[in-house]
């Protein structure tokens, strides 16, 4: 995962809201992987194939992210995960 520096100048910062962007898509998997922190490869690939789909997903961080808390951080991203969830569901 990679953070610009451009945008986020201190590398404090930079590890900050890569864990919290981290954290985050654990969370989001967890609550879509009936509460299991473990990503089994199997399911994955079944889900995979079931969408018919293969894809990447790219977080690009906004200096703005510098000013936000860590609750509207978080908050942020999970409403990114859920609206990427919505348009997966939607293609499928």
């Amino acid at each position: 995962m990679v953070v610009a520096k451009k945008h986020i100048p201190l590398a404090v910062s930079r590890n900050k809201i890569k864990r919290a962007i981290r954290e985050s898509f654990r969370h989001h998997r967890k609550g879509t992987n009936k509460n299991s922190y473990e990503v089994n490869t199997h399911d994955c690939l079944i889900e995979q194939e079931k969408l018919k789909m293969f894809f990447d997903t790219v977080v690009i961080v906004k200096a703005k992210a510098l000013m936000l808390s860590n609750i509207e951080l978080k908050k942020e991203l999970e409403k990114q995960w859920l609206k990427l969830s919505n348009k997966q569901n939607q293609t499928s």
